[in-house]
């Protein structure tokens, strides 16, 4: 009888010990997933920024673009303008 109750003892215990290590293998698990969680939030906030950012860098790029190409077009017309009115004795070549 001390045999079988020394082996249900033991089962007890190897169950709990057992259940005591299910239990702290969830735990990591959950904590290793909330902070892979955490991580991919943060690279997506990230990158969210960072594509905002370089959509308004492009922007301002193509609209210093668009003033500097009139800015040319503007003073070559204006360099034809003062040649009509001034004649032909100032001539400038394009």
């Amino acid at each position: 009888m001390a045999f079988t109750e020394a082996n249900i003892r033991r089962a007890h215990n190897e169950r709990a010990a057992s259940r005591k290590v299910r239990e702290e293998i969830e735990a990591v698990l959950l904590e290793a997933s909330n902070q892979i969680h955490r991580a991919w939030e943060k690279s997506t906030s990230e990158l969210a920024t960072r594509a905002t950012e370089v959509t308004d860098a492009r922007n301002g790029i193509q609209a210093q673009l668009s003033k500097v190409a009139v800015c040319p077009l503007s003073v070559i017309e204006r360099f034809k303008e003062l040649e009509k009115d001034y004649g032909e004795e100032t001539s400038f070549t394009f």
